[in-house]
């Protein structure tokens, strides 16, 4: 696990961090026309704060090794505003941004990988239901609706019947993290109102 935050610490200019900045449209100072006589006035607009957004990934287990961005971010205090996640990066997002701190996420990764949260069945649209994974994120992050966390938080997954991503930031976390990480033919559908919902 160490050897593997090594590995991203190296390539997070690569990452998968956004830093979202708007510009304001003229950054030198603007002043209204004078005449001879008249006062001067001028007017500069305050530069705006970049927001730090995070974008987190699938990729099964390997979707934990967004921990180790995390923990970058942290140690040179690069505060995250906004954390968006698909799949396994759906997990770690929900986690994180409902308050828990690096070093819990990775207590919680290799928790995680001992921790059964196979719900068996028999169907032809999936072996496993999912409902251990979303009562497991619930339990992890309080029982809160996402809109609830320090951090905004939104969980990515695909509408099964057109195709298009559907994006997740209220309501019940471990719903939304169960729909994102639903892979077809693996998990069962996640049905949430009356459509249904796979890993995007």
């Amino acid at each position: 696990m160490n050897k593997l935050f090594s590995t991203f610490k190296t390539f997070l200019a690569a990452s998968s961090v956004l830093v979202l900045a708007a510009c304001p449209s003229g950054n030198s100072p603007q002043s209204k026309p004078s005449t001879q006589g008249q006062n001067t006035v001028s007017h500069t607009a305050p530069k705006p704060k970049a927001t730090v957004a995070l974008a987190l990934g699938g990729g099964a287990s390997k979707g934990f090794a967004h921990i180790g961005i995390i923990k970058v971010l942290k140690e040179n205090n690069i505060p995250v505003k906004i954390v968006t996640g698909t799949s396994a990066g759906s997990i770690v997002g929900s986690m994180y941004a409902s308050g828990m701190s690096p070093d819990r996420l990775e207590l919680e990764a290799e928790i995680l990988g001992k921790t059964d949260l196979v719900d068996l069945t028999l169907s032809t649209s999936g072996f496993i239901k999912g409902e251990k994974l979303q009562n497991y994120i619930n339990r992890k992050v309080g029982n809160r609706p996402m809109q609830q966390f320090p951090i905004k938080f939104a969980a990515v997954a695909t509408d099964f019947e057109s195709g298009k991503p559907v994006v997740f930031n209220v309501g019940n976390a471990g719903q939304a993290v169960r729909a994102s990480a639903s892979i077809p033919n693996v998990f069962q559908p996640v049905v949430i109102g009356s459509r249904k919902y796979v890993d995007g």
